[in-house]
């Protein structure tokens, strides 16, 4: 009897753990920041903070979902478990512009920061749900 062969494609088991906890505890640490650690000169862009909030939850729910998908892909059903992962980030979004207030470190917290975080969640799991699509290779049922 011939052994299946694994596909160089399929990520290894842990893979997306791993990258998304990771994503996690770097948006913490930079948030958490003083602002003049960042200050490196050149132009200044407008809404720079709003396209790196977006892009930072925007990778967020990604990596979310697919840790989702890694970890419970036969006990959660894909869209339940995103508005799941959704939720979480957002109130982790809350959570941490409710520290950059609280904290004396040049920081406050914005409502445009939290649209932009939301925007960036949305568009994470849209593009997650038409990565993931109908399937049946994930084995993630509907």
């Amino acid at each position: 009897m011939q052994k299946p062969t694994k596909n160089w494609w399929v990520p290894s088991k842990g893979l997306f753990s791993f990258l998304f906890f990771s994503w996690m505890a770097l948006l913490s640490v930079l948030s958490l920041m003083p602002m003049e650690d960042f200050d490196l000169g050149g132009p200044v862009i407008p809404y720079l903070d709003k396209w790196v909030h977006l892009g930072f939850y925007f990778t967020a729910m990604l990596l979310g979902v697919f840790f989702l998908w890694e970890r419970y892909r036969h006990r959660m059903k894909k869209k339940p478990s995103m508005i799941w992962m959704g939720t979480c980030l957002m109130i982790y979004g809350m959570i941490i512009e409710l520290l950059q207030e609280q904290m004396d470190m040049d920081r406050s917290a914005e409502l445009t920061d939290m649209a932009a975080n939301v925007v960036g969640i949305g568009l994470g799991g849209w593009l997650a749900l038409v990565l993931l699509g109908n399937r049946e290779s994930l084995n993630w049922p509907d």
